[in-house]
């Protein structure tokens, strides 16, 4: 019988730990859902990354879009002209989510206020 019980409990304990990280799964697929969702619909991010063939999407780009940066399956690109989102998808994109011009810390676009010089 004890050996019965520590099985259940290691069984137990697994089933927590899958639990866990099928939740932590949901939350982070709902997080790109809706980013995808929201670039989709406003595009409100200086640039987009684009998730897709590279080649291409690259040989369908429409002229509008300039690529800033790119690796092999990842393209950041970005646009003066609204609704350049829909015409990435329809060059072949699988995803397409906000990123900003320069990477995580694209500060130079922002104005500092209260800053004496």
């Amino acid at each position: 019988m004890t050996t019965d019980r520590e099985g259940g409990r290691r069984f137990a304990w697994g089933h927590r730990l899958l639990r866990r990280a099928f939740v932590l799964f949901l939350i982070v697929s709902g997080w790109i859902a809706v980013m995808a969702g929201v670039m989709f619909v406003a595009e409100p991010a200086p640039a987009a990354l684009a998730l897709g063939g590279r080649g291409e999407l690259l040989d369908r780009l429409p002229a509008d879009v300039r690529m800033m940066r790119s690796s092999r399956h990842m393209l950041v690109l970005t646009s003066t002209e609204p609704g350049y989102v829909r015409r990435v998808y329809a060059a072949g994109a699988w995803l397409v989510l906000p990123a900003l011009r320069n990477g995580c810390l694209d500060l130079r676009g922002y104005k500092r206020a209260n800053v004496a010089s």
